[in-house]
């Protein structure tokens, strides 16, 4: 196809801050419909993204009524899906059925039952391309250029440092949206939460919701730079659910991460890793920011950072790049190979999620299980 027409679906915080602008800017991509369940909210933030300049004057979008008509309009080839995790799977299945190439906000799902029955589906029926997740700090230059360092062993860094920490610290909604101010409409319609059964408490339905939704992004990371932690330890929750620490277990070294989304503008989220005779300290910016992640690479006791490409891509805009690469039959089979990794990294961090839980009750370690590709 010479240009994607591509329907977003949901006109929440991530419709409106991150696919509506990413899509716009593309050059091979069209935004040509979107749906949002409260009606008449669809058409109110497609007249106010003219007036803020995230769209053009010249784009018209067709407001859907359902999300069935956008899926039976020939003008859509593909769909952005922009809703709560639980309409994830079945919003994606019925796009996909309908010959529509998926790109769905992460997490997959909220439950491993549900995610490996999903990514059968997609392997028996050859549809792994036509299906992506948001996820983006893989698509960071700093994080790029880092994998590289790790697979040719430079400044002496390896898959198996000595220790690693993560962690995320959140103000509030302000600070992750950085400074985007989105439109606000009525709440969607209610609908019914799926969560595992060993969530039972409010407090850990909280941390569940923060682990999924936020860190996933930094599991999905932590695979892709070193690979599946094979347990889960010392999990503890307080401040409701939104505050929580745990210990990954890699096997030959351990992550100690900690989690907070606070009261305030405050905004850190990294990684620090650790080896014999080097470190690297990487940090990444509100996802609304449009910066590369700051990388710092120390060895034998001197330190430098790392310059991104002058002309590097936003990580989302990379990521629907690697997107219609995938949909369009131009990803290489490195490209392909990696994608089919990450889908099944999806999986494991829903895993890692529930060992987690599983954790903070028990007081105890809880391996990770994971299926052999």
């Amino acid at each position: 196809m010479d240009v994607c027409k591509i329907g977003i679906v949901g006109l929440g915080n991530a419709g409106q801050a991150i696919h509506v602008p990413v899509v716009s800017a593309s050059k091979r991509a069209v935004l040509a419909g979107v749906f949002d369940p409260r009606n008449g909210f669809a058409k109110k933030y497609i007249s106010h993204a003219k007036k803020q300049g995230l769209l053009s004057h010249t784009t018209r979008p067709v407001i859907f009524p359902s999300f069935r008509s956008m899926l039976d309009d020939t003008g859509i080839d593909a769909v952005v899906i922009c809703t709560p995790h639980e309409f994830h799977v079945p919003m994606s299945m019925e796009a996909l059925k309908t010959g529509k190439a998926v790109l769905c906000e992460k997490p997959i799902c909220t439950s491993i039952p549900e995610a490996k029955e999903f990514l059968s589906h997609l392997e028996s029926n050859g549809l792994e391309n036509q299906f992506s997740l948001g996820y983006m700090w893989t698509r960071d230059p700093a994080v790029i250029a880092l994998r590289e360092m790790i697979d040719k062993c430079d400044h002496g860094f390896s898959p198996k440092p000595t220790s690693a920490s993560q962690f995320s610290l959140t103000g509030n909604v302000d600070s992750w949206m950085g400074g985007f101010k989105p439109l606000k409409g009525r709440k969607s319609p209610l609908f019914q939460r799926v969560r595992p059964a060993a969530v039972t408490t409010p407090e850990e339905r909280q941390a569940y919701e923060w682990f999924i939704n936020v860190w996933s992004h930094a599991s999905n990371l932590m695979q892709a730079l070193f690979k599946t932690p094979v347990a889960i330890s010392e999990a503890r929750i307080w401040n409701g659910g939104n505050s929580f620490t745990w210990i990954e277990d890699y096997g030959t070294f351990k992550s100690i991460n900690y989690f907070s989304w606070v009261i305030g503008k405050e905004f850190q989220r990294g990684l620090l890793v650790q080896y014999s005779d080097a470190s690297f300290d990487l940090r990444f910016p509100p996802p609304i920011a449009r910066a590369p992640g700051h990388l710092d690479i120390t060895e034998r006791g001197s330190t430098t950072t790392f310059v991104p490409p002058e002309h590097a891509k936003w990580a989302y805009e990379a990521n629907f790049d690697l997107f219609l690469d995938l949909i369009g039959g131009g990803a290489g089979e490195e490209a392909r190979q990696a994608h089919a990794a990450e889908l099944r990294n999806a999986i494991t961090d829903i895993r890692i999620a529930e060992a987690f839980i599983e954790s903070a009750k028990k007081r105890q370690a809880i391996s990770i299980e994971v299926d052999q590709p």
